[in-house]
């Protein structure tokens, strides 16, 4: 339960701060990481005086047994530009840089790694009644540099392969 007190601050401060030094925001979670006990969600404002939006996303899981423990973590920034120039509703595509880690023990290995890569993605954000907010999209993501060390041996990569993802957030708008 440690992690949702995290995670609570983390989008109470958000809440909180938006408003006075931004222009219109969302803050959206994933109900389907929430199920699957993945806290993960994206603050998103508008930039400027166009369609542009800048948003940062944050995810945050761990598991644990009497021989095994997990801990993933992962924070980015982006851009997104809706395509009917109406900041933070309708068909948007953009581009995120992000960086995500794990760390954890295996019966005594210990075991890390991070990434740092690209994404491009599109989607479409409803907001219904100014205030509730779905936002559906789906992204193709590409590695700039993967660390890997287990047990004391470290292998680092340049590049590597592509991944897809999709993403369901609910929220609202600040």
């Amino acid at each position: 339960m440690r992690r949702a007190g995290i995670v609570a601050v983390v989008l109470a401060f958000l809440l909180a701060a938006a408003p006075a030094v931004m222009a219109r925001s969302t803050v959206t979670i994933s109900p389907l990481g929430f199920m699957l006990g993945v806290l993960s969600g994206e603050f998103e404002t508008e930039i400027g005086q166009d369609a542009l939006t800048f948003g940062v996303p944050v995810m945050y899981w761990s598991v644990e047994s009497a021989s095994f423990e997990l801990t993933a973590f992962g924070t980015g920034a982006g851009v997104r530009y809706y395509i009917d120039r109406v900041p933070l509703e309708g068909f948007y595509v953009g581009g995120y840089v992000a960086y995500a880690g794990l760390r954890g023990n295996d019966g005594g290995t210990e075991f890390s790694g991070s990434a740092l890569g690209i994404t491009g993605v599109a989607g479409y954000k409803f907001v219904l009644n100014d205030r509730f907010v779905i936002d559906v999209g789906a992204g193709v993501g590409f590695p700039i540099a993967v660390n890997v060390s287990v047990g004391g041996v470290t292998e680092s990569e340049i590049g590597g392969p592509f991944g897809t993802s999709f993403s369901v957030g609910l929220g609202i708008a600040l």
